[in-house]
């Protein structure tokens, strides 16, 4: 059993190892294209808000409604939250938003997706790895998790369950959506 377990490892370490050497440089001009690209106006509605929770305390978010947000009440969204990297937490925040908002709604034109809105929360610090604090003073994955998945379903026409959420992020954001996508099944 310990001989199949090792194997398996090594084939699992050696495919990542593969998968990165051929696709780093294609993933690398990806992202570079991406995050040199310079963000146009979005048609939709982007606003810069505070969430003030009495037990975890404040997250900044920046919240992109789609255009077709306003025709009908009776219309629910899906949710995407995208968490930003490391440093310059507000600017990567409002850049990577002011990206994603443009792809989503390209891609709402071409038919591939339906409209949703996309909810983008600032970690002040931007280097808390979208964690809890091990000390208990500072709440990133609380807010996220169970403040701000809550007031934007208390406050937005969404679907309101784990169906109607998701959880993606960029670098270190990319780290925090694994870590609290796999935390929280049930939230997204």
């Amino acid at each position: 059993m310990r001989m199949n377990k090792r194997i398996a490892i090594g084939v699992l370490m050696g495919g990542m190892l593969l998968s990165g050497i051929f696709l780093r440089s294609a993933l690398s001009r990806a992202l570079v294209r991406l995050m040199t690209q310079t963000p146009t106006e979005v048609i939709g509605i982007m606003q810069a808000h505070l969430l003030q929770h009495e037990t975890y305390g404040e997250m900044p978010y920046i919240l992109y409604l789609p255009a077709a947000y306003n025709e009908s009440e009776a219309q629910t969204f899906r949710v995407l939250y995208h968490l930003h990297g490391l440093a310059s937490p507000m600017e990567q925040a409002k850049s990577q938003c002011q990206l994603m908002a443009n792809s989503l709604e390209t891609a709402v034109t071409e038919g591939k997706i339906d409209p949703l809105i996309l909810v983008c929360p600032v970690d002040v610090e931007g280097n808390r790895m979208w964690s809890d604090s091990y000390d208990g003073h500072h709440h990133v994955a609380s807010l996220l998790t169970n403040a701000l998945v809550a007031h934007i379903d208390a406050t937005y026409h969404t679907q309101a369950n784990r169906a109607g959420r998701i959880l993606q992020g960029f670098s270190m954001g990319g780290f925090g959506a694994v870590v609290n996508g796999f935390r929280n099944p049930d939230v997204f």
